[in-house]
């Protein structure tokens, strides 16, 4: 079976920042790239590393990783495994314009988080998490 171009440029993507290398997975992306999330919105290349730096220094895992789409659009669901928490669910619908992800639409529980951070789930730079 062959994928299509949306599910096999995500799924590059996914590999890349799931083991940790934000500058590979940000080569998927257009300057122009637009990011929302539970806790914010980040355009940008800038707005990516705001979102995705300090997430991949909590990163411990990721599992259950399922993707699927057509030529422009990819939805993946996966368990995300933190240090401050064993399990987050997330799903990510990635929208590929011209060969690159231009914009990524994320949901995620925001309560395990919230919970970890004393009540309040902060943007992922908010504690300085170590490998």
């Amino acid at each position: 079976m062959t994928q299509n171009a949306a599910v096999q440029i995500a799924t590059a993507y996914f590999e890349a920042w799931t083991s940790k290398n934000v500058d590979k997975a940000a080569e998927f992306l257009t300057e122009d790239v637009v990011i929302t999330a539970p806790n914010g919105t980040f355009k940008g290349h800038d707005g990516f590393h705001a979102f995705m730096d300090g997430f991949v220094k909590m990163l411990t895992g990721v599992s259950d990783f399922t993707i699927f789409g057509d030529d422009t659009i990819a939805v993946a669901w996966y368990d995300t495994h933190l240090q401050p928490v064993p399990s987050l669910v997330a799903g990510e619908r990635v929208t590929v314009t011209d060969g690159k992800i231009s914009r990524i639409d994320i949901t995620f529980d925001q309560m395990p988080l919230a919970q970890a951070f004393g009540g309040a789930a902060p943007a992922h730079d908010a504690r300085d998490a170590t490998s």
